[in-house]
């Protein structure tokens, strides 16, 4: 339903040439088509909507597409790639006010550096995007991400490794069967 009415809105966007709602229509629909598994149609979004929303000086919406890229970047095994689009969007949404609407959605970095965090074994860095992830002025994930994730912070401020890399197992599980990574 989302996609249809972002779709038309996109539509309209260009035809009336109003960039700004053109970089918000290919930002939005580049989220629904990564909770849809639509890598190719999250790239086609990804890739329009940094450059437009560059061209319009829309850091915000840069954040996002550099987010989408580093989500892309995580499926093709592109660990490299991943740091560098994930920091890069949370470097964006760190220049923003921190009350800005579009700070809450930094998931979409955090889910493919926790992941590839937690590929390389680099749990410290991983259970700082758990922390991320948690903090109030974030988007309220799903309990079955949630949980996991505080039990692996609680697991790392005891210093029990090897159950911080159980629960962040866990936590990737349901973050990939929710559509979220």
């Amino acid at each position: 339903e989302a996609e249809a009415k972002i779709l038309a809105a996109l539509a309209s966007a260009e035809h009336s040439i109003d960039l700004t709602l053109q970089v918000r229509c290919l930002v939005y629909l580049g989220v629904v088509y990564r909770r849809q598994n639509r890598p190719d149609d999250v790239r086609t979004c990804a890739a329009r909507a940094l450059e437009l929303a560059a061209a319009a000086n829309m850091p915000e919406y840069v954040a996002t597409a550099c987010a989408n890229l580093a989500w892309l970047a995580w499926r093709a095994d592109d660990l490299s790639a991943v740091d560098l689009h994930g920091r890069a969007a949370l470097a964006r949404w760190a220049e923003l006010a921190p009350g800005h609407p579009s700070t809450p959605y930094q998931w979409l970095a955090l889910w493919p550096l926790l992941a590839m965090d937690v590929k390389n074994v680099r749990l410290d860095r991983a259970v700082a995007c758990a922390r991320a992830m948690l903090v109030p002025t974030q988007q309220r994930l799903p309990a079955t991400m949630t949980d996991p994730l505080l039990c692996a912070i609680q697991a790392h401020d005891a210093g029990d490794l090897p159950l911080v890399r159980q629960w962040l197992h866990r936590a990737l599980a349901a973050a990939a069967a929710g559509h979220y990574l």
